[in-house]
């Protein structure tokens, strides 16, 4: 299923959708500004992913302070460790970057590190007092919606290996966060009003919504009134699944984790395709029995279409 980045990491917009969109008729008009941008944002992408990297010495024990974890994020869990004058990441959880495989990382400067085995930069970010509160990851994450890349919180490796069993455990348990439930739902309310619920929605999300909505401004609403929302499933990133149909179609719609405080991170939504219409099979009457040879060329009707 590929979903419709309302709000999402991909970059190519409501195009993604725009067969099953025009299936329903809903219409996705060209947008020659928008091509263009996505355009531009993707020879960024390629010209940062091959830039070259300064690396440089530093003295093995100033790494000692970026040894830790760092917060459950619905890309996965962060784990920072160093081995003589060797530094790695190790990211678990059942996100898009876990591995379980050590990634070693190599320092660009004093604070910035990088990982060629997953393709991520990493700088670490200290309060007034040069305690290490946090890093900033680059890369996968590093696209149109995220220019500063994303926030990661230093936190306490009990509270990672807790908060990373109940994602799985929730994962396994096909049961709907009711938080993130409630979130989807308000949501959906605030886009077909015209009103989103931006104070639901981390910062990075918002300005992507905006954005969204002054490329698309009435896309949502040919989707007609609502009618109903429906849990399916949740997949392997933690995201809730759900089936969430209006007058004029049926959507599916992804919504990954809350942040810790609370906040929309991540909503994705996809057009359904109408389904297939079959032709009716009804079997025909039955032959007229055969009452002598001037009847044995009655045609075999057998099964046919309606």
């Amino acid at each position: 299923m590929r979903f419709t980045p309302l709000l999402a990491f991909a970059v190519l917009g409501l195009s993604n959708a725009a067969p099953a969109s025009a299936q329903v008729g809903i219409s996705v008009r060209p947008n020659v500004a928008l091509y263009q941008r996505e355009m531009d944002f993707t020879s960024k992408q390629l010209a940062w992913s091959q830039r070259p990297h300064n690396i440089i010495q530093i003295n093995p024990h100033k790494f000692d302070k970026y040894v830790g974890t760092y917060e459950v994020t619905p890309v996965g869990i962060f784990h920072f460790s160093r081995k003589d004058n060797r530094y790695f990441v190790l990211v678990t959880g059942t996100g898009m970057l876990s591995t379980g495989i050590p990634a070693e990382i190599v320092p660009e400067s004093q604070t910035k590190f990088y990982a060629k085995d997953i393709e991520q930069e990493f700088d670490f970010i200290t309060d007034r007092r040069g305690q290490v509160i946090g890093t900033r990851i680059y890369g996968m994450l590093r696209d149109g919606n995220f220019p500063d890349g994303v926030y990661l919180r230093k936190i306490d490796p009990a509270a990672a290996r807790r908060g990373e069993a109940a994602l799985k455990a929730r994962v396994n348990s096909h049961v709907p966060d009711p938080e993130m439930a409630a979130a989807l739902q308000r949501a959906i309310k605030g886009f077909m009003k015209g009103r989103p619920v931006y104070g639901d929605m981390t910062p990075e999300f918002a300005k992507q919504t905006r954005q969204f909505l002054s490329d698309y401004p009435d896309v949502l609403t040919q989707l007609g009134a609502f009618k109903y929302l429906e849990f399916e499933h949740a997949d392997g990133l933690g995201a809730d699944i759900y089936e969430v149909e209006f007058v004029s179609a049926k959507t599916e719609w992804r919504i990954m984790p809350l942040t810790p405080d609370g906040k929309i991170f991540h909503i994705a939504f996809s057009v359904l395709p109408p389904p297939q219409r079959h032709p009716r099979i009804m079997p025909s009457p039955p032959a007229p029995p055969n009452k002598g040879p001037e009847h044995n060329d009655a045609p075999n009707h057998g099964w046919v279409p309606v």
